[in-house]
């Protein structure tokens, strides 16, 4: 018992390491910016949907990026409000979109949209 015990802790000491060597991992970034078409510099809340599109939200509308360009959706879109804080994902796709109050908080209004991306509404 006792050797198999010693093997045990000296493979589990000579091998461990080989395997968890440092790989070297390449990211892609990309830093997006105002002239990139985001609406605003300050993003307030984010998340990146089931279908691959990153959401931004701003104090000046709700940003789609598809990887290559921006959409914004605003008031005008039939958003409550442009200045959006929070965002989350459901099982089905839709977007939960919820508002801010005042300048410098995250706090919330109560007011909610659900949004689907697919359809639009």
């Amino acid at each position: 018992m006792r050797c198999s015990r010693a093997i045990f802790v000296f493979i589990f000491y000579a091998v461990l390491p080989l395997l968890m060597q440092a790989q070297d991992l390449q990211y892609n970034h990309q830093f997006l910016s105002v002239e990139d078409g985001l609406a605003s510099r300050e993003v307030l809340c984010g998340l990146q949907d089931q279908r691959g599109f990153l959401w931004f939200g701003t104090r000046n509308g709700l940003n789609r990026f598809d990887g290559k360009r921006f959409t914004l959706l605003t008031k005008r879109d039939g958003l409550q409000r442009n200045r959006i804080v929070n965002l989350a994902e459901d099982q089905a796709g839709n977007l939960w979109i919820s508002y801010g109050i005042a300048e410098g908080t995250f706090d919330t209004d109560g007011k909610t949209d659900i949004y689907n991306p697919v359809s639009g509404n």
